[in-house]
């Protein structure tokens, strides 16, 4: 999915640390995220993530800013499928360009109770509202009308790998917050209050961390207490994007919103105070009412100085009671405001409103292999599990036969009109299975699909690559061509860890994700005596039909010979005369599976032949000529510690082993889980 998030700076700040957080969430899961702002601290960690950030001047409102900003968003919201506001005045901009029309939707997050006044009757609040708090929630349901069903929660989400406890605390009283009118009245209370704290321990110290219009005063104001005190007793940062640095070394911290959730992440007491309330050090009776005013205890009364000093000496005075509440803070954090809920708010909001996309998918598609036929197979029953019915398949053979046999549009993968069809009408586009980007068999091949992803992605649509493998490349110009599709792709599966760790060189966003045709249910056929056993050939001929005569006569088994590549692999059964056997062409799985309930096992020249041999609960000695094929092996064996069900083939090991040993239940732990893996990449994507 594409979001455009809108919101004015990404300085210091609750609302401006939760939109980076959440960025980097949503790209986590696979969407593609572009952020429009007046810029800030933040957009360096962002651009890291491959987090698109555009400039605009969206943080001022004079005519030329205006216009300014509306050409930028307006070009970004065309190619989104989601706009997620972060301000009023954002939210109002992009429903200017949208005019009447339904999409792009667009959702608006309320950070806090704005004033009714100048704004209200202008404010935009979205098609669906994301509140961060009840209360904000029941405030904008009472003000603005229309809005009661369309409000849903949210949280203030805390990344707890980065915010998190020290091995060592300092005797330092942190405050987070920008230093704003109206945002402002604590760090000035920490200030007038410092000489209490030093007369009751002096090695205590109080860092104030922020900057805004108020600074200034504030700083003078600390000035001149240090200087009464005769030391630097309070000290004023600045602006500062390293806040997890600073907290993780803290040892009481005061603030409110998101500041004191960042406080808590790193473990440490908390005092909640701020400009519209005093809620006191936070305790688990406490915690109700101030989960309900996402922390900033509205309706508590006001701060008192006293009532502060009071609680930070308190807390200074008992380490037990500080490390108690501590423990008490990170597990909140842990429990209720973790990135993945945060994350999964956003991503349920956006799917209500969002159209199910239309897809297409590209791969050695319609030339009669049967591991890609399935695979095919395999993408379009998991793509209409999530709701997604509007699928287009380029492909070869006839194309009126496969739209009927597999329910979908399918085109022409040949011809320039029908893949102009299939690509333009399409939101998301995916490179489906198989080491498609290669240019061993020839260079025109991976030219070829690299030129259609490079058109798909001009025009806008997302690119997904699905159980990828990326084959042998060689050569400076194969190599740029491999790079630029896979920097392309706003998810990038890969089936084997090789790949893995070919993808992540140049898109952060690759994961490992097994064969499509480990979505296939598996189809065991349960026969009481293996006479048999399966030979899955191919045009290279790896094994030699002398290797088999010989496997069979030392294991007193029958030979098969199948074919699962009919148009290539028909070639190679010359020589099967020769020792007297006979092949079989199945039509479909279900064919095959029946032979294999026969064979005590299968030896394979093709990866989908051990595939689809071990969902029929039968091992198989895969020839790893190829590295697809060696990957394959290695790792179920590294991942699953077990090497009963796909072997890697040696003429020797076959003769001689009579039994595998191959249970069920083996089968059973490890297609569950490949599946697993399969199933939650369609989850991520889509």
């Amino acid at each position: 999915m594409k979001v455009l998030l809108l919101t004015d700076k990404m300085d210091i700040g609750g609302a401006e640390t939760h939109i980076a957080t959440l960025a980097i969430g949503l790209r986590a899961k696979g969407n593609e995220i572009t952020l429009i702002s007046a810029g800030g601290v933040y957009i360096n960690d962002l651009l890291k993530k491959n987090i698109r950030c555009i400039t605009a001047p969206t943080d001022r409102r004079t005519p030329s800013a205006i216009k300014a900003a509306v050409k930028i968003i307006a070009r970004e919201m065309k190619k989104c499928d989601i706009v997620h506001a972060h301000t009023r005045f954002t939210a109002f901009l992009a429903k200017r360009i949208r005019g009447k029309r339904q999409f792009p939707p667009i959702v608006t997050t309320a950070h806090l109770n704005f004033k009714l006044f100048p704004f209200g009757p202008l404010a935009f609040w979205g098609d669906e509202t994301l509140a961060v708090s009840k209360d904000i929630a029941a405030y904008l349901e009472k003000n603005y009308r229309g809005r009661t069903g369309r409000i849903s929660l949210t949280r203030n989400a805390i990344d707890t790998t980065v915010f998190r406890p020290a091995d060592k605390s300092k005797p330092l009283i942190l405050h987070t917050s920008r230093i704003d009118t109206g945002r402002a009245a604590t760090a000035f209370m920490l200030v007038d209050i410092a000489p209490l704290i030093f007369e009751s321990d002096s090695s205590w110290r109080i860092v104030i961390v922020g900057d805004g219009n108020e600074y200034q005063r504030l700083a003078a104001r600390a000035r001149e207490v240090n200087r009464m005190l005769g030391c630097e007793m309070i000290v004023l940062t600045g602006a500062r994007c390293d806040i997890p640095s600073v907290l993780a070394h803290g040892s009481i911290f005061v603030g409110v919103s998101r500041s004191a959730l960042e406080g808590m992440a790193c473990g440490l007491p908390t005092v909640i105070c701020g400009d519209e309330g005093y809620g006191g050090i936070l305790t688990a009776d406490k915690l109700p009412s101030l989960i309900d005013t996402n922390f900033c205890a509205r309706g508590s009364g006001q701060p008192k100085r006293s009532a502060l000093a009071r609680d930070i000496i308190r807390l200074m005075r008992s380490p037990e009671q500080r490390e108690e509440l501590g423990a008490l803070s990170r597990q909140i954090i842990e429990q209720s405001y973790n990135v993945k809920s945060m994350t999964e708010d956003a991503d349920q909001c956006y799917k209500r409103l969002v159209k199910k996309p239309s897809v297409c998918l590209l791969g050695f598609f319609g030339y009669g292999n049967m591991g890609d036929e399935e695979s095919l197979n395999s993408a379009i029953m998991a793509l209409k599990a999530r709701g997604i019915d509007e699928i287009s398949v380029l492909t070869a053979g006839n194309v009126a036969e496969r739209s009927e046999k597999f329910g979908v549009k399918c085109f022409d993968r040949m011809d320039p009109s029908d893949i102009k069809r299939a690509v333009c009408n399409s939101d998301s586009f995916i490179l489906c299975g198989g080491n498609l980007l290669q240019n061993k068999t020839s260079t025109r091949s991976l030219l070829y699909y690299e030129r259609i992803l490079n058109y798909a992605y001009k025009r806008g649509a997302a690119i997904y690559m699905l159980s990828s493998g990326f084959g042998e490349v060689s050569g400076a110009f194969g190599k740029e061509l491999l790079k630029r599709s896979i920097e392309r792709a706003s998810f990038c599966g890969c089936r084997t860890s090789y790949d893995l760790s070919l993808a992540r060189k140049f898109n952060r966003n690759s994961h490992f994700m097994p064969d499509l045709c480990f979505l296939l249910s598996e189809s065991v056929r349960e026969c009481a005596e293996k006479p048999c056993f399966a030979w899955i050939i191919s045009a290279e001929q790896k094994i030699s039909p002398q290797e088999i005569k010989l496997i069979a006569e030392r294991r007193g088994l029958s030979p098969i010979c199948v074919i699962l590549y009919k148009d290539k692999d028909i070639s190679a059964v010359s020589g099967l005369s020769a020792i007297d056997m006979e092949y079989r062409i199945p039509k479909n799985r279900d064919e095959l599976a029946e032979i294999l309930s026969h064979c005590a096992f299968s030896v394979s020249e093709r990866l989908h032949g051990a595939i689809l041999s071990l969902l029929s609960h039968t091992p198989s000695y895969l020839c790893c000529d190829s590295s697809k094929c060696a990957a394959l092996t290695n790792e179920i064996e590294s991942r699953y510690n077990t090497d009963k069900l796909v072997i890697k083939y040696a003429p020797d090991s076959v003769i001689a082993k009579k039994e595998i040993g191959a249970k069920n239940s083996d089968f059973n732990y490890v297609l569950s889980d490949l599946k697993g893996l399969v199933k939650n990449a369609f989850e991520t994507i889509f």
